[in-house]
């Protein structure tokens, strides 16, 4: 479940009326970002479990338990799963997860909890296996892609703790894998410094030419206000720089019309 805004709520919970509806004898089991955050609002659809995101993984015993007549729920861990078939053209490969940017606005940060960045192995690994499985592109996604690496421990020896930024990573995945096209989801202007952007053009081959780069608003006032870490003249002035780097590179936003204070002008 998805709790981002109060249509993905609604939408979570007819779902749920729905299976219920439809298989009067099936036994649910929800979780997700709904569950952690807004909890009260699913107890009466209904639910026969509802997992926290920090309990996902428990989610196979917890079956089996259930199968078994049995309701008490043991700390059990896996740490990776088998994939399931990708249905996507685009298979996506999450690098990351969390955010600690508490803009305004956005629950986000509340249900997803603090950065943690996958090994860049098992990303490497990841990628190389859907190549394998006949993929030539691949999405790099997660909550905050920009603050990729900036939990791993950068004291100890070895070469993970030497991957501790987006651009680190880029350069591995280039360097240790030969999948055709590369994709980068949503990046923060703030976060697109000269170095990845060197990366990227001298890839520019393997890159897609495009980046989603949020704004939510021209207004400096309102960007405060949501609090966003940058302004409207920085925002422009970086993209106007990208656009000179990349002439031909698509570029998507976010706009929030209607926040709270914001005017008609």
């Amino acid at each position: 479940t998805c709790t981002v805004t109060s249509r993905s709520d609604r939408k979570a919970r007819q779902i749920i009326r729905k299976i219920k509806s439809q298989n009067k004898n099936s036994k649910i089991v929800v979780t997700g970002c709904f569950v952690v955050f807004n909890k009260k609002f699913l107890q009466d659809c209904d639910i026969d479990f509802m997992v926290e995101n920090k309990d996902k993984n428990k989610i196979p015993d917890l079956i089996g338990r259930m199968t078994a007549g049995r309701k008490d729920l043991k700390s059990f861990d896996f740490k990776s799963c088998s994939q399931f078939n990708q249905i996507h053209s685009r298979p996506l490969v999450k690098i990351q997860d969390g955010c600690e940017q508490n803009c305004t606005y956005c629950v986000v940060p509340k249900v997803r909890g603090k950065y943690r960045s996958v090994p860049y192995r098992e990303i490497l690994n990841k990628i190389i296996d859907l190549q394998k499985d006949g993929f030539g592109e691949v999405v790099l996604t997660g909550i905050h892609i920009g603050k990729y690496g900036v939990d791993l421990s950068t004291g100890s020896p070895g070469k993970e703790s030497k991957i501790s930024s987006l651009a680190n990573l880029l350069e591995e995945v280039v360097r240790e894998t030969s999948i055709k096209r590369i994709r980068i989801s949503s990046i923060e202007v703030n976060e697109i410094d000269s170095r990845l952007l060197d990366i990227l053009k001298r890839n520019n081959r393997r890159f897609a030419s495009h980046l989603h780069i949020p704004l939510q608003s021209g207004s400096d006032r309102i960007l405060k206000l949501m609090g966003r870490p940058y302004t409207a003249q920085y925002y422009f002035k970086k993209i106007g720089m990208i656009s000179g780097i990349f002439p031909n590179i698509a570029l998507t936003t976010d706009v929030m019309a209607g926040f709270p204070g914001e005017s008609e002008e």
